[in-house]
């Protein structure tokens, strides 16, 4: 996990506003955030660099009311300054589920965020506030084995989130674990529908099934055949020791 400490800062101000004989006073206070990035799947885990950082986009709310929203960039160097008050919350993304979605011709990207929890700013005092951003989807990449490649031709995986058929990925017999890595976000219906296709023997053989998936998990489709041609898919989640198996089979005969 890598930690990013930011500070921002707004000079503690008093604005006093006069109407006839009546004084309105208007206190301002800081914010002093601090902010964890954390990206948690294993097979991808690595340092962000400063520009990353300075592109995630800041949101501050007051009681649900949006008071400010830009690049992180921008926050640090503009002269901010917000209203004493409580119900403040501050949130960080990366991108948006939609981009998450179609960036690099729609096999997506890594999405992390976060918010923090309802906090007050008070007047002339430094108000800390710290939360960490997390993954907010989850990646699926095909392995397709030798026992599989030696024993079928035109062979495919298609894979989409099974409440967004108009999104199909389709991993071809050239992929690798590696080279093609589709993301998915999790919505309502947490789950992806896959189909294997390929051909044996001149026949065309499909095998399809569903896979729930969470957050910060990288599935590992590998696709094997057995020897007497049957098609075979094991899932493993996170390529640590936690793993889950699933045969996927085609009977060459039927």
């Amino acid at each position: 996990m890598m930690k990013k400490n930011f500070f921002f800062l707004m000079i503690a101000l008093v604005f006093v506003a006069c109407s006839n004989d009546s004084e309105t006073i208007v206190e301002y206070g800081q914010i002093k955030l601090d902010m964890d990035i954390s990206e948690q799947i294993s097979v991808n885990t690595r340092a962000a660099s400063d520009t990353e950082l300075a592109n995630y986009t800041l949101t501050i709310s007051q009681n649900a009311t949006q008071k400010w929203n830009g690049l992180h960039s921008a926050f640090i160097s503009e002269s901010l300054n917000f209203p004493a008050a409580a119900g403040y919350v501050v949130a960080a993304e990366n991108c948006t589920e939609a981009q998450a979605l179609s960036a690099n011709s729609s096999w997506g990207q890594l999405r992390i965020a976060g918010e923090s929890a309802s906090f007050s700013v008070v007047a002339n005092t430094a108000t800390p506030v710290a939360f960490t951003c997390s993954v907010k989807n989850a990646i699926v990449g095909v392995d397709y084995q030798e026992s599989f490649k030696s024993a079928f031709t035109n062979f495919s995986v298609e894979v989409n989130e099974s409440s967004d058929a108009a999104r199909k990925l389709v991993y071809p017999g050239t992929a690798t674990f590696d080279s093609h890595k589709g993301y998915f976000n999790i919505d309502s219906n947490p789950q992806i529908s896959y189909v294997v296709k390929g051909t044996i023997g001149g026949s065309a053989k499909t095998y399809d099934g569903t896979l729930a998936i969470e957050a910060a998990k990288y599935y590992r489709l590998k696709v094997s055949a057995t020897t007497n041609g049957e098609i075979s898919l094991s899932i493993t989640i996170d390529e640590t020791i936690t793993e889950e198996s699933k045969d996927v089979t085609v009977d060459p005969y039927q």
